[in-house]
């Protein structure tokens, strides 16, 4: 899907890269968002909200709360799987090493979810290094 943002026409993809973009959306969001016709520059900056919302009931906070958690712990599985790939590992063995199949091992390595110019190499963005050192202490 193509998108015109800040006098730019591109591929949802290419905006990812995009330093710009909040480290926190994913191509799923940013096309629905489209979609439902919010301005391009504000569907690709309004991070994924997860602050509590007039309304919300314990289970809606719970279940936002699990969603960031799960968010970050992809986006550090695929900051493993990339680098191992980076680093020449056999893609089954990475593949069989995390557990992931044959379709989210190509979606890592290509770049089409779970990818994003603040996650590459092993930076973490401000928002989620919280989350992130509790899931890397969980494994440990």
């Amino acid at each position: 899907m193509k998108i015109v943002a800040w006098g730019e026409e591109k591929d949802v993809m290419d905006f990812l890269e995009d330093g710009r973009i909040d480290p926190s959306l994913t191509r799923d969001v940013i096309v629905k968002r489209i979609k439902r016709g919010e301005v391009p520059e504000y569907a690709l900056t309004k991070p994924v909200c997860e602050e509590n919302r007039a309304g919300d009931t314990k289970k809606r906070r719970e279940q936002r709360k699990e969603k960031f958690e799960q968010r970050t712990r992809m986006f550090l599985l695929a900051q493993e799987v990339r680098k191992r790939y980076d680093a020449g590992a056999d893609a089954l063995d990475t593949r069989e090493r995390y557990d992931i199949s044959k379709s989210q091992y190509e979606k890592f390595i290509s770049g089409n979810e779970y990818y994003n110019i603040h996650w590459k190499g092993s930076s973490v963005p401000e928002r989620f290094r919280e989350t992130a050192k509790k899931i890397r202490g969980q494994k440990q």
